[in-house]
C-alpha cells in the first residue's frame, strides 16, 4: 500500500500527521510475540522495537516530558508511559490470516480460519482493528510497546504471526495538537518458498534483522571481563568494529567516537570543574561504570545530557557494553576465588556437574546456537553454558524441582515452558537472577529458544494455539528448600500412615503447592486425598485434605485420620477420615475415660460407626484435619 493512501485512513482517524516510520522495512517478528500462550515475562504481549538512531530521536520529540522523567526516575516515570492507538486494516489481517491457514495445512484443529474470520469481524471498526498499548524505555536504547488490549492483540493480531515467517512494517503518527498518538501497521506473511512479500524494496528475507544490543543486557556471570590493555589506536578500531557489527553507519560511528571524546568529558567537568581525559583512553570496566553512575546521578547533567538528544549517555553506554560483552578480549579472564570464603551458593558447587553424553550434546549443541544464531561473544556464549550448568541447576534443585539432574537434561518444549511461567515467581530465583543482572532470566530464555528452534512451525502451532490449562498445584517434585515451606508432601493414605504412625519410609505422590493458603506449614503436616462423600458438604471426594501429626491432643469433636485395624473403611481398607466423638467419664480413681467412641460422618446419609472397647484398643489417630485446599 502507497503512503499516500495510509496517510489519507489516518487522517480520517485525526492523525493528520505522518511524523516517521518506525520500520519501513519488513521487520521478522521477535520471539517475543511468536506464541501466544507463552508466559514469560516481556513475552507475555511485549513488541519490541530496536530502533535505530534516528528513530529514537523521532521518539524523544513525541515523548519529551516522558522521557525526561524517565532519565530522572525510571521507576517514577512508570505511571507516565504514554498511550499509543494502534490500526491494521481489516482486508490485511484476514489475507494473511489465509496464508497461516494455509501454512499450518489448512488443519481447523490448529487454526480455525471459519472461526477467526468470525472474531475479526466482530472487532471491525470500519475497516480496521483498533487497539491500545503503552510505549515504555527500558534503557534509552531500548524502547519498546508494551501491554496491549487482550481482546484484539492478544487473541487475533498474534495468532497470525507464524513462528519465524510472519513481518510487519509500522508507520508513526500523531493528531494535529502533537497530544495523541497512533501506530499503523501492514502485516506480511512469508510463503513456504522462503519469499517475503515486500512491494516496495523487492527483497527476499530468511532471517530476522539482527537485533540492536540493550547497554545493560546480561552477558556473563561466573566469568568476568577486567580491565583491558589496549592503545588508544586499538581500543578506537575495536569500537569501531563493534559498531560495525551494530549495523551502525559510518557517520553514526564518528558521532559516538566524538561525542565520547567530548561531551563526556564535559559533562565530567560540569560535575567536579577538573579537566578529564576522553573515556576511549580507559578500558577498566569498573572505572567506566563509576563515571556512569556519576554523571548520571546528577538531575543537572541529565537535563544537559537531554537537551543534547542524549547523545552523551548513548555513546557511554554503547562503550561500556563492549566492555560487558567482552568483545576487546578473545577469551574470558576468570577470578580466582577461595571457594572456602565464597559466598554460599554461588561459587561452590554442591554437586555433580558431570554430564551424561546425551546432556554434553545439548550443551554443545547450545553454546552452538549462541554463536550461530543469536550471534553472542565468547565470553557469552561460555558464561550462559556455565550458569544453566551450575547456578540455575542449583536454584531449580533447591526451590522447583529436587530430582532435577542439571537444565541440560531437559529438552521437554512444553515442560520448558511451564518451568519458564513459574520459576520467577519463586522468590529465591527472583532474587537471584535481580542479584545477576538478569543473566539468569537471559540464559534460560535463550536455552528455551534453543529448545525452539528445534521444533517444526507444525509442533510450534499445536503449543500456541492450544487452550490454556489450569494448572494443578500438585508436582511430582519440588526444590528441597520448599518441602515444608511453601510445599506438603502428598501421601496415598497407607502410606501417611505408616510414614506418619511408625516413621517408616513412605514414597510420596506429589507435592502440594501451599504458598497461597495463608498457613503455616511445618514438618509434621501432610495431604492425602479425601475418598468418598461421607464428610460432606465440608469435605468431597477427591479433595485435597491437609493433616497435621496427632501428638496426643485432644480429639474431642475433631475430624482425624484414623487407622482401625479389621475395619473396612472408605479407602477399601483399614483407613477412614471422620470426626471423633466420645463420652468421657472419670473411673473409681478419678481419672477421665473415654467410652462409647463414635467415629461420626458429616453427611447424615451415612450411620456413625461405633468402636467397641476391643476395637479402640487398636484406634490409632494418625493425623488431626486442618483444612482441604482445592485443585
Amino acid at each position: 500500500m502507497e503512503l499516500t493512501r495510509i496517510n489519507e485512513l489516518m487522517s480520517n482517524r485525526g492523525y493528520t500527521k505522518a511524523i516517521g516510520a518506525i520500520f519501513s522495512n519488513w521487520e521478522l517478528v521477535k520471539d517475543e510475540i511468536l506464541l501466544p500462550n507463552r508466559k514469560a515475562g516481556s513475552g507475555n504481549g511485549t513488541v519490541h522495537i530496536y530502533l535505530l538512531e534516528d528513530n529514537m530521536n523521532m521518539f524523544r520529540e513525541c515523548f519529551p516530558d516522558y522521557i525526561k522523567k524517565f532519565n530522572l526516575s525510571p521507576e517514577s516515570a512508570e505511571k507516565d508511559c504514554p498511550q499509543i492507538q494502534h490500526f491494521v486494516l481489516t482486508s490485511n489481517i484476514l489475507t494473511v490470516a489465509g496464508f497461516a491457514y494455509n501454512h499450518y495445512r489448512c488443519d481447523a484443529n490448529v487454526f480455525n480460519y471459519s472461526d477467526y474470520v468470525n472474531k475479526v469481524i466482530k472487532q471491525d471498526d470500519n475497516g480496521m482493528l483498533v487497539f491500545n498499548s503503552l510505549f515504555k524505555l527500558s534503557t534509552e536504547d531500548r524502547p519498546y510497546f508494551k501491554q496491549f488490549d487482550k481482546a484484539i492483540f492478544g487473541k487475533i493480531i498474534r495468532y497470525i504471526f507464524v513462528p519465524r515467517k510472519t513481518a510487519y512494517k509500522l508507520y508513526l503518527y500523531s493528531d494535529e495538537e502533537y497530544k495523541n498518538f497512533a501506530v499503523f501497521w501492514i502485516i506480511g506473511q512469508e510463503t513456504d518458498d522462503t519469499y517475503i512479500v515486500n512491494a516496495i524494496e523487492g527483497k527476499k528475507t530468511d532471517t530476522p534483522q539482527k537485533e540492536e544490543h540493550v547497554a545493560n543486557e546480561p552477558t556473563e556471570s561466573e566469568t568476568e571481563p577486567q580491565s583491558v590493555k589496549l592503545s588508544p589506536e586499538d581500543v578506537i578500531a575495536t569500537f569501531t568494529r563493534y559498531m560495525q557489527e551494530k549495523d551502525k553507519s559510518e557517520k553514526t560511528i564518528s558521532s559516538y567516537i566524538g561525542n565520547l571524546n567530548n561531551l563526556i568529558p564535559r559533562a565530567q567537568k560540569m560535575l567536579d570543574g577538573k579537566d578529564h581525559p576522553s573515556p576511549l583512553t580507559i578500558t577498566d570496566l569498573k572505572e567506566l561504570k563509576a563515571i556512569d553512575k556519576a554523571l548520571w546521578s546528577n538531575p543537572a547533567i541529565v537535563e544537559w545530557n537531554r537537551k543534547e538528544h542524549n547523545r552523551a549517555s548513548a555513546a557511554l553506554h554503547i562503550y561500556i557494553a563492549m566492555y560487558e560483552d567482552g568483545y576487546v578480549v578473545s577469551a574470558p579472564i576468570t577470578k580466582n576465588k577461595d571457594k572456602k570464603t565464597a559466598k554460599p551458593g554461588k561459587d561452590v558447587s554442591r554437586f555433580d556437574f558431570t554430564l551424561t553424553p546425551e546432556e554434553s550434546k545439548q550443551y554443545e549443541a547450545y553454546v552452538a546456537f549462541l554463536k550461530d544464531v543469536k550471534h553472542s561473544s565468547e565470553v557469552t556464549q561460555n558464561s550462559y553454558a556455565n550458569i544453566l550448568l551450575k547456578r540455575m541447576s542449583n536454584l531449580l534443585r533447591d526451590y522447583y524441582q529436587s530430582d532435577l539432574r542439571n537444565v541440560f537434561a531437559i529438552t521437554d518444549y512444553k515442560k520448558l515452558m511451564l518451568m519458564e511461567s513459574e520459576i520467577w515467581e519463586v522468590k529465591e530465583i527472583d532474587e537471584a537472577n535481580s542479584a545477576s543482572r538478569g543473566k539468569l532470566m537471559a540464559a534460560f530464555r535463550a536455552y528455551l529458544e534453543f529448545i525452539e528452534q528445534t521444533l517444526s512451525d507444525e509442533e510450534l502451532a499445536q503449543i500456541a494455539f492450544s487452550e490454556d490449562g489450569t494448572k494443578d498445584i500438585v508436582s511430582s517434585s519440588v526444590g528441597k528448600k520448599q518441602q515444608f515451606t511453601t510445599h506438603l508432601p502428598l501421601f496415598s493414605v497407607d502410606g501417611a500412615c505408616g510414614y506418619f504412625a511408625n516413621s517408616k519410609e513412605a514414597e510420596v505422590e506429589g507435592w502440594v503447592d501451599m504458598s497461597k493458603s495463608g498457613i503455616k506449614l511445618t514438618p509434621d503436616m501432610f495431604v492425602v486425598h479425601a475418598c468418598g462423600d461421607s464428610m460432606e458438604p465440608k469435605i468431597h471426594d477427591g479433595d485435597l485434605c491437609i493433616f497435621r501429626k496427632y501428638n496426643g491432643e485432644d480429639r474431642m469433636d475433631n475430624i482425624i485420620l484414623t487407622q482401625l485395624t479389621d475395619h473396612d473403611f472408605d479407602y477399601g481398607g483399614m483407613y477412614t477420615i471422620k470426626k471423633f466423638h466420645c463420652n468421657r467419664e472419670a473411673n473409681e480413681y478419678g481419672v477421665v475415660q473415654n467410652s462409647n467412641v463414635e467415629l461420626r460422618p458429616l453427611n447424615q446419609a451415612y450411620k456413625p460407626i461405633k468402636v467397641s472397647e476391643s476395637m479402640a484398643q487398636d484406634l490409632k489417630t494418625i493425623g488431626l484435619f486442618v483444612t482441604t485446599i482445592s485443585k
